[in-house]
């Protein structure tokens, strides 16, 4: 749960610093957490790409 909800942080603030963590937890065996962190790289690539708002990936509530 801890780790969940750290990964919901790092997308939350979206620094790219926690893009090489992210990525090697999004292949973690524990299912939500891999799928939070790939959320979470998701927000953080749409925010470096700039891409418009119609545009976002799908994120928990509080990345938004």
């Amino acid at each position: 749960m801890v780790r969940h909800e750290c990964a919901e942080a790092l997308g939350a603030i979206g620094d790219e610093a926690a893009v090489e963590t992210l990525e090697r937890l999004s292949q973690d065996d524990d299912k939500e957490l891999a799928q939070t962190c790939q959320l979470a790289l998701d927000v953080i690539h749409w925010r470096a790409s700039g891409a418009p708002e119609e545009d976002a990936p799908a994120m928990c509530a509080c990345m938004q």
